[in-house]
């Protein structure tokens, strides 16, 4: 009787545990809602969003090249585009982005993970 009030205490405290380390782990996972003038070379490496506007768009088969503005500019990327993210990401759309930042050719630029709809 005492070893399963014992399990079930700990199965218990095991669960709690585990759902805290999750909540404190999606809380270091989402990205930094920044502007674009704030990004710079300290946060090469970090995840960040980042709304503005499309002011310049290249897109070939496998990626979609683009300049995003919201009163300062930066370049971003994103590989292996959906169908939808392609539609989104036309020249005047106003976009989020999130992604990583990148130094290329030493200038700053933001790698997406995804597109969406501002």
């Amino acid at each position: 009787m005492l070893g399963e009030k014992h399990l079930a205490i700990s199965s218990l405290a095991c669960a709690a545990f585990g759902i805290t380390m999750l909540f404190l782990l999606n809380e270091a996972i989402e990205p930094r809602e920044l502007s674009v003038r704030e990004i710079n070379e300290s946060l090469v490496g970090e995840r960040v969003s980042v709304a503005g506007r499309v002011d310049w768009a290249l897109e070939k088969d496998n990626f979609i090249l683009f300049t995003l503005n919201d009163g300062a500019k930066i370049k971003a990327i994103k590989f292996s585009p959906s169908w939808e993210e392609r539609g989104l990401a036309g020249k005047g759309s106003y976009v989020t982005v999130v992604g990583k930042v990148q130094l290329y050719k030493n200038e700053i630029e933001i790698v997406a993970e995804e597109i969406r709809q501002w």
